[in-house]
């Protein structure tokens, strides 16, 4: 019942949105023609003719001038085109849609909004002679078709047009890196550093050290070992050989993987898995080995949490595919809430611990407010879903579970907080207790 008057408000509202007078428009047209026919043409009441008459002719300019201001609008979005545009979620902005200002045509605005997606803020600026609108939004995501639903309205609110305009235009979204660039938990990713072999090239640390030859650069020169030998020695890298160790990376979707997509997408860009990397998610095709592919499963894998395909389903599958006999590291980047993913992530670690790494990352761990005007407000208050942007600070015991959960599939657990960059020491385990505590990186 209530869903079918919901469904005829909606029609109804769409309905009046054609009709081109706003309620007060109609009010003074009304009353201006009353007061003109009814009162200053029978009493010969010139005063109240001449009013009326400015009142209605006020109210007919403005109806014409929205017109005319619907009509360029139309024209104008009729040619709009452009190529796909990327930007940040949180902090960046994008500038997809313009108009031009017609100073010519008086007493006329426009202003508009997005019908289509949802969750995007539209700020309207003037700039150069335009109106430019700058799209931001807290959330990653990815768009391949916009309405629009601009107002052209006169200044006086009297009279208004809505046209609803869509428009094909690809917009990629990127998880807000917040300080992860700076977490140095993530630059250890990556193992495969140079191992000491006799037979290997010199790439590796200048630990050793051998006699001085003409040639070699003085700043290599080990000083104090001259003074107490008088013989001069220089620095020398090590023979090395490094590890053929492939980094197999995934981002499970799940409620609250805003920040591990996050802490992906820089260890992906900044290329901190190493020369020899694959990228999955959950819903993409993979496994991936560039930038741009690994970026674009991070962003579709948002799409993907309520359906089959989401909550670590197709981590098995990922593994499979990069297990070929090859040494493999995985690196799981996972949300601090528990759900359906973290068994399926349990079961693939198990196979596997010694060469899994699980990354948990969060915006923050925050404990229930139980102050009694805490408490009053959650009786006033009506209840409402999480935010996007509260969606990722999760509860200590949902932290705990997740961390516990892990640690007792015998891989390495390691925690990082987005908003400050900051690992989190997730201690040891011992039995079904976890001690916690905080180290700022």
């Amino acid at each position: 019942m209530f869903v079918r008057l919901r469904a005829i408000g909606r029609h109804l509202a769409r309905g009046r949105e054609w009709f081109p007078l706003t309620n007060l428009g109609l009010v003074v047209l009304g009353l201006a023609a009353a007061a003109f026919w009814g009162f200053g043409m029978p009493r010969a009441d010139y005063v109240v003719q001449l009013v009326s008459a400015l009142a209605m002719a006020l109210v007919v300019s403005a109806l014409v001038a929205v017109l005319i201001g619907s009509v360029l609008v139309y024209r104008v979005t009729q040619s709009v085109e452009g190529g796909p545009v990327a930007f940040e979620a949180h902090r960046g902005f994008a500038e997809i849609f313009s108009l031009p200002t017609w100073w010519g045509v008086p007493v006329f605005d426009v202003r508009w909004t997005w019908l289509e997606p949802e969750g995007f803020r539209v700020e309207i600026q003037t700039r150069d002679g335009r109106r430019v609108e700058r799209v931001e939004t807290e959330r990653r995501g990815e768009v391949h078709h916009i309405v629009r639903r601009l107002v052209i309205e006169d200044a006086f609110g009297l009279a208004r047009v809505v046209l609803h305009r869509p428009e094909d235009r690809g917009v990629i979204v990127l998880p807000w890196s917040g300080a992860l660039e700076r977490a140095p938990l993530l630059r250890s990713l990556a193992s495969g550093d140079a191992l000491p072999h006799p037979r290997g090239a010199l790439v590796g640390d200048p630990v050793d050290m051998r006699r001085y030859v003409p040639g070699d650069p003085l700043k290599l020169a080990m000083w104090k070992v001259y003074a107490r030998t008088r013989e001069l020695m220089v620095r020398t890298p090590e023979r090395a050989i490094a590890p053929s160790t492939q980094v197999a990376a995934y981002l499970p979707s799940a409620f609250g993987d805003e920040p591990p997509a996050a802490a992906a997408r820089i260890a992906v860009e900044s290329g901190l898995l190493g020369p020899d990397w694959v990228f999955g998610a959950d819903g993409t095709e993979g496994p991936v080995d560039s930038i741009e592919a690994a970026n674009r499963c991070i962003v579709q894998a948002r799409s993907h949490r309520k359906s089959e395909s989401g909550q670590g389903a197709g981590l098995a599958s990922f593994v499979d595919r990069v297990g070929d006999g090859q040494t493999v590291k995985l690196v799981l980047f996972v949300p601090g809430r528990p759900g359906p993913w973290l068994q399926r992530v349990v079961e693939v670690a198990k196979k596997h611990p010694e060469n899994t790494s699980c990354v948990v990352v969060v915006d923050g761990i925050h404990g229930d407010d139980d102050t009694p005007r805490a408490r009053w407000g959650r009786w006033l208050k009506r209840p409402t879903g999480p935010r996007d942007e509260d969606e990722a600070r999760v509860h200590p015991d949902e932290f705990h579970e997740v961390v516990r959960t892990l640690g007792r599939a015998r891989v390495q657990v390691s925690a990082l907080d987005r908003v400050y960059g900051r690992s989190l020491n997730v201690g040891r385990i011992s039995g079904q207790r976890i001690e916690m505590t905080r180290q700022v990186a």
